[in-house]
């Protein structure tokens, strides 16, 4: 949705950004906020887009902060959609926050139940730039590595276990940092985040986030030559299309999903 309205006092840079919920459970949260007197510095770097579970170019915020509570710049969100089938719910969105260094940033969103969730991030390019910074802040608990681009969060709320999978059309360095979140007004909860990181933005590419609470699942995902998606759930064989910069169709068990 928009940034806000009037001076955009309470807004933070977050287009795109999403939590993730599985059966009851948080797991990937919005960080909050801390507090709103004190150091300007921490203020705005809280509620950057770097510090929100979207993607920043160049390490510049997505809406850059003027005072305390005022932007010197404000992103706008463009051509969002969603829609909801027997079997799945999809969202797609994107925003003009880089419009202005050449670059674009749209994220579709595929939801299959708490088995996997699907988010495919479309990077456009018509001009160089150095840096693409993704992350993912998780809620209290451990993050480990658990295969190749693989990386699994024990929650300590409940002690048990999600798991998030990368897959890309061009390299990235993924690190486990850690972080904090902010669950109410002056609280402090230590929290591990994920920082996905690319160098070189030079051309159009995909990012693929695999969520989901089952292992095998999502280590069954491939991507085919750069614009298919393949793998299983529960529920059968799953195919995503992805053409033009968009997710286009599904197929499930050869079943077409139109989207």
């Amino acid at each position: 949705g928009p940034h806000e309205w009037g001076a955009c006092g309470h807004a933070h840079a977050d287009l795109l950004s999403f939590e993730w919920f599985c059966n009851g459970s948080k797991v990937i949260v919005d960080p909050g906020t801390y507090a709103y007197k004190g150091s300007h510095a921490s203020r705005d770097e809280i509620r950057s887009s770097q510090r929100h579970n979207t993607i920043t170019i160049d390490n510049v915020s997505q809406s850059i902060p003027g005072d305390t509570f005022k932007w010197k710049k404000v992103a706008h969100p463009k051509r969002v959609r969603a829609k909801s089938f027997e079997n799945i719910g999809f969202f797609e969105g994107e925003h003009d926050a880089y419009d202005s260094r050449g670059c674009g940033h749209r994220r579709a969103l595929l939801f299959f139940g708490k088995e996997l969730t699907v988010i495919a991030d479309f990077i456009t390019v018509s001009r160089h730039n150095e840096s693409l910074l993704h992350v993912l802040q998780f809620s209290e608990g451990m993050l480990e590595h658990a295969g190749e681009h693989v990386y699994r969060f024990s929650s300590s709320r409940n002690a048990k276990s999600y798991f998030v999978g990368f897959l890309g059309t061009r390299d990235f360095v993924v690190s486990i940092r850690e972080s904090e979140i902010y669950p109410d007004y002056n609280k402090v909860v230590p929290a591990p985040r994920i920082e996905l990181v690319e160098n070189d933005i030079s051309s159009d590419h995909m990012i693929v986030t695999l969520l989901g609470d089952d292992l095998p699942i999502l280590r069954s995902f491939r991507l085919i030559k750069g614009d298919r998606l393949a793998g299983r759930s529960a529920s059968g064989e799953i195919e995503i299309s992805c053409a033009a910069q968009r997710i286009d169709r599904v197929l499930i068990n050869g079943s077409v999903v139109q989207l």
